[in-house]
C-alpha cells in the first residue's frame, strides 16, 4: 500500500477546519502503474515483509526522517535536518505512530 500523508484524522465533524477535512489518500500498488497525489505530502510505503519492489519517484523532495527507536538515526538527526531542509515539515516515526512536525 501507499499512503499519501502521514495525517489519518478526520476533522469533518469539528467546528473549523483549517485544512482539508481528509488529507491521507491510500493506493493499492499494481504491478504497474502512475500515482499522482492530490495533495502532495509524504509517501508512506507499506509492504509485507519479505517482498522487495523497485519504485522511481519523480518530481519529489525527501523529507528529514528521524526514527526516535534507532539511536543512530537519532545521533545524525542534525545532519539529516541539514541535508533535507527544503520540505517545510519533518517526519518522526516511532512503535506506534508517524507524525510530522514543522523543520
Amino acid at each position: 500500500m501507499l499512503r499519501v500523508n502521514a495525517h489519518v484524522d478526520s476533522i469533518v465533524n469539528h467546528d473549523e477546519w483549517f485544512r482539508w477535512p481528509s488529507i491521507a489518500t491510500n493506493l493499492t500498488l499494481k504491478k504497474e502503474g502512475q500515482y499522482v497525489s492530490p495533495h502532495g505530502e509524504p509517501l508512506f510505503l507499506q509492504l509485507p515483509q519479505g517482498v522487495n519492489i523497485t519504485i522511481r519517484l519523480e518530481g519529489v523532495y525527501r523529507y528529514p526522517w528521524l526514527d526516535i527507536r534507532n539511536p543512530k538515526s537519532v545521533e545524525s538527526f542534525a545532519q539529516e535536518i541539514k541535508d533535507y531542509f527544503q520540505p517545510p515539515f519533518l517526519v518522526v516515526h516511532g512503535d506506534s505512530m508517524i507524525t510530522m512536525l514543522k523543520a
